[in-house]
């Protein structure tokens, strides 16, 4: 409206007479910068439409350490035995009978990591906005990393002192403990958490709904 109306103030002083060049160089410099005026208050307006939220003091961040956390327990818990096993060995009498099954047990040796990791795509698109997701997926992922270092280098040391069978109850009591507190702070989706905020859902749920109207619009 502001650009119309200063075209037509300067057209409206020469209606009876051709504009020279000083005067279509004053008219272009003048819609110039109205139009420049035009694209920042429109860019400010967006910006202050868009709920903003801070990142890493969210709901969804929280929920990517609590991911990090369940996969470092679980690797873990899966890993003892590698490490145990050493001091199994070395610290229990050796005896004419043997008291080692020979029966396989199927599914005595799945890794319960599985059921992490197939979990997880199905729970991130709910929670994580497009541009976020990668960076919210490795932070679950590298608890798997942490997991083995912990149980590497502490291991060790819980085998020889207080004993082999601590390793055992200090990463399956830890474990026990956490899965109380994932029940009641992770939620399959964001409409249902009771503490996130109103803005951080606001800023999931648009961020999927432009995601859904990019891939139809292809």
């Amino acid at each position: 409206m502001e650009l119309q109306m200063a075209v037509d103030i300067v057209l409206s002083g020469g209606e009876s007479q051709p504009l020279g060049k000083d005067q279509l160089d004053g008219v272009f410099g003048q819609c110039q910068l109205l139009c420049e005026g035009e694209q920042s208050r429109g860019r400010g307006r967006k910006e202050a439409a868009a709920p903003k939220t801070k990142s890493f003091c969210s709901v969804r961040y929280g929920t990517a350490n609590m991911i990090h956390f369940c996969n470092l327990v679980t690797t873990t818990q899966f890993a003892s035995m590698n490490i145990a096993i050493i001091g199994m060995v070395n610290h229990t009498d050796q005896s004419n009978q043997s008291n080692v099954s020979t029966k396989r047990h199927p599914g005595a040796a799945a890794d319960i990591r599985g059921m992490n990791f197939s979990a997880l795509p199905a729970f991130w698109p709910r929670w994580a906005p497009p541009l976020e997701r990668t960076q919210l997926s490795t932070i679950g992922l590298s608890g798997t990393t942490m997991g083995n270092f912990i149980v590497v280098i502490g291991g060790g040391f819980l085998c020889e002192s207080p004993g082999w069978p601590s390793i055992f109850y200090i990463f399956g009591g830890i474990g026990c403990v956490f899965s109380i507190i994932w029940f009641s702070v992770v939620h399959d989706d964001p409409m249902k958490h009771p503490f996130i905020s109103d803005s951080e859902r606001e800023y999931i749920i648009s961020s999927l709904a432009e995601q859904v109207k990019k891939t139809i619009a292809k």
